[in-house]
C-alpha cells in the first residue's frame, strides 16, 4: 500500500501567455460584458460582468453560489414583493437553459419582467460576475479533466516539486513528453533526473489495427519513484502532436 498526497500547484513558470485582459480593480466601475482576471487566485480565472455599474464587487464572492440554487425558479405568471429572490435557469422564452444561472432579488412589486432584461427597476441581480473558468494558462492546473492548456507549438511549464515524488498528466493530446527534475531552481539547480515519454500510441492488438486503424493516442501519464527533495522543481514539455499541444 502507497500513501498518494495530492498538493496544489505552485507554478514557477510557464510559456503559455496570459489572456489579454485587466486584472479586477475594486476601484473601475464595469459594464455589462466587461471581463477582468484574478491573478491573486489559483487558479487565476476570467469573470466576466453580469451587470453594469459594477464596482467594488468581488468576483468570487459575488459569482453564482450552491445557496442561491435554493430559490424557486422566475415565472412569468407570479406576482412578486420587494425582497422576493428568484433563480432564473433559462432564457427568456422558458426553454433554452442559461449557460450560469442567475439569482435576483425584487427591488419593486412587479409581474411578468423578465429578470436579466430589467433595468434595475423591478429586479437587481445578486450575481454581479460569471465565473468563465481558468485561463488556457492555467487550465492546466485547474483541477478538471476536460479542461486542457492548449498551444499551437510545446508547452513548457515548471512547477515546484518539493517532498514529491511522482507525477500524473491526464487528458493530453501530444506526441512526446520530456521531464528534467532538478535540485533547487530549475536555472541554477543541479539536474538530478530526466527522461521522455515517446510510447504514447495505444497498444495495437493485431496486424489489421496496424495497418488501417487510426492512430490514438494515450491520454494519461503516470511518472513515479522520483526522489523527494526538500527544494525541488520539476519542469514538463508537452510536445505537439499535429497542429497544437
Amino acid at each position: 500500500m502507497k500513501l498518494v498526497k495530492l498538493r496544489d500547484i505552485n507554478l514557477v513558470f510557464s510559456n503559455i501567455p496570459f489572456e489579454d485582459y485587466p486584472e479586477w480593480d475594486g476601484s473601475t466601475t464595469y459594464n455589462k460584458g466587461d471581463r477582468v482576471i484574478l491573478t491573486s487566485e489559483k487558479p487565476v480565472k476570467i469573470f466576466e460582468s453580469l451587470v453594469d455599474s459594477n464596482t467594488n464587487n468581488y468576483p468570487p464572492d459575488t459569482c453564482w453560489n450552491e445557496l442561491e440554487s435554493n430559490y424557486p425558479e422566475w415565472d412569468r405568471k407570479t406576482s412578486y414583493s420587494a425582497g422576493d429572490r428568484v433563480k432564473v435557469s433559462y432564457e427568456k422564452d422558458g426553454i433554452t437553459p442559461l449557460d450560469i444561472p442567475q439569482a435576483f432579488e425584487a427591488v419593486s412589486s412587479n409581474s411578468g419582467v423578465y429578470p436579466p432584461e430589467d433595468d434595475g427597476t423591478n429586479w437587481v441581480s445578486l450575481d454581479k460576475w460569471k465565473d468563465l473558468g481558468a485561463t488556457n494558462r492555467w487550465k492546466m492546473f485547474d483541477g478538471k479533466v476536460l479542461t486542457q492548456t492548449v498551444n499551437s507549438d510545446t508547452i513548457e511549464v515548471v512547477v515546484d516539486f518539493s517532498y514529491c515524488s511522482s507525477f500524473a498528466l491526464f487528458n493530453l493530446y501530444t506526441d512526446s513528453i520530456n521531464w528534467e527534475l532538478y535540485d533547487g531552481d530549475y536555472q541554477n539547480g543541479d539536474l538530478v533526473k530526466s527522461g521522455q515519454i515517446t510510447n504514447l500510441q495505444e497498444e495495437v492488438k493485431d496486424w489489421y489495427e496496424y495497418f488501417y486503424s487510426e492512430i490514438v493516442l494515450k491520454q494519461d501519464v503516470f511518472v513515479d519513484g522520483l526522489p523527494a527533495l526538500s527544494n525541488s522543481q520539476l519542469r514538463l514539455l508537452i510536445n505537439p502532436a499535429g497542429d497544437s499541444a
